[in-house]
């Protein structure tokens, strides 16, 4: 916890609750507050989001300070695969990429928003074989750069059901 208080007319009094740990106890009195500790807290502890997804779900947390600031999922519309056979095959799998193309790219305007919005400095994105590559492609190279790490995993649909 951070404290904040000044004996002036308007005796104001302000905490700030923190789930990272501050290293050791200290008291500071001057005219004016002593933020180095929580500036350091800062840079110790950058938020980051994490963004699991496949073709039809998708979840996104942002992460810092060693707690969850937010999670949410980014919805769209559902596209089940079907075997049709001969020309309206080849119809039906144009539509697929369109509608992976089109799932990618709300992926990607949510993403934006976060970094934007909550100051994401990392990336970690995981998904399918079939979402990443697309995905990865859509990415503007302001959000390229952020990525540290990608994540390959099957089975992403089960795994979003379940609050992480």
């Amino acid at each position: 916890m951070a404290l904040f208080a000044c004996a002036a007319a308007d005796g104001s009094f302000e905490h700030v609750q923190l789930d990272a740990l501050m290293e050791g106890h200290r008291l500071y009195v001057a005219d004016r507050p002593h933020l180095y500790p929580l500036a350091r807290l800062t840079d110790q502890y950058p938020p980051y989001a994490a963004l699991i997804a496949d073709t039809n779900a998708a979840r996104l947390f942002v992460f810092g300070r060693e707690a969850t600031m937010r999670s949410g999922q980014v919805t769209g519309a559902t596209v089940s695969r079907r075997s049709v056979g001969g020309w309206p095959q080849a119809r039906y799998q144009r539509h697929i990429e369109h509608s992976h193309l089109h799932r990618a790219k709300e992926l990607v305007n949510a993403l934006e928003q976060v970094v934007r919005e909550d100051g994401v400095e990392q990336i970690v994105p995981a998904g399918d074989e079939v979402i990443i590559p697309v995905l990865r492609d859509q990415l503007p190279k302001h959000l390229t750069d952020r990525i540290i790490d990608l994540l390959r995993v099957g089975g992403v649909g089960a795994m979003l059901r379940y609050r992480l």
